[in-house]
């Protein structure tokens, strides 16, 4: 979510306001105007569990191969409803999975990354713990049939992303895992300090205005 910050005081903002044509800081003060950075999300991997690649919408997805799954078992379902109903090639993706008490470790560069696990119940609802680098999520996958696209957003440190699904007395399965690394887009910062008389016209009161709604 986008965050913007202005410090000052009051006579400084009662004095920005009132200015017809200028704007003017009228005492020794300081204007902070900073705005926290965006994330925004750049598919980086898809990989379909115990399938072959496939397209995604305007994604290329991979099978399995160039990651480790250990302590799970591949299964494909010829025919499956999903709750609720998917397209035809996400239904292909969610049909193929790993399913046990698993732990699955991916090669990645060290950034900021969104990863989504998805997964969906084929029989009797399960309480299940996800774990993706670190960050944890416990999770109860509901009715025959629903399926869900679980979202992490982690930091990678060691040049892997590590995951596991733990169910206490049964098994759980993960279908699929998108990987989004998270590009920073906006960072700025406007400070300006120690001014007894600034003439700021390059803002009016209609752009201050604006800012203000957005605190």
């Amino acid at each position: 979510m986008n965050k913007i910050r202005l410090l000052f005081t009051i006579s400084i903002l009662i004095g920005i306001i009132s200015s017809a044509q200028n704007v003017y800081l009228f005492s020794p003060q300081k204007l902070v105007w900073e705005k926290e950075p965006d994330f925004e999300e750049v598919f980086y991997k898809g990989y379909n569990l115990g399938g072959n690649s496939i397209k995604i919408g305007a994604n290329q997805w991979e099978n399995n191969s160039s990651i480790s799954i250990t302590n799970g078992t591949s299964y494909t379902y010829t025919n499956f409803t999903f709750l609720p109903s998917v397209d035809l090639t996400t239904s292909e993706m969610l049909r193929s999975l790993y399913f046990g008490q698993l732990d699955i470790i991916i090669n990645i560069p060290n950034d900021k990354y969104k990863v989504y696990l998805w997964t969906f119940e084929d029989n009797n609802s399960i309480n299940a713990a996800f774990n993706v680098e670190g960050v944890s999520s416990n999770y109860v996958s509901g009715p025959q049939g629903k399926w869900d696209r679980l979202g992490f957003g982690i930091q990678v440190n060691d040049s892997k992303i590590d995951i596991s699904l733990r169910v206490n007395g049964d098994l759980g399965q993960i279908c699929g895992i998108e990987i989004y690394k998270m590009v920073k887009i906006i960072g700025f910062e406007v400070a300006i300090t120690n001014t007894n008389v600034a003439n700021m016209s390059n803002l009016n009161n209609t752009n201050i205005l604006k800012l203000l709604k957005l605190t």
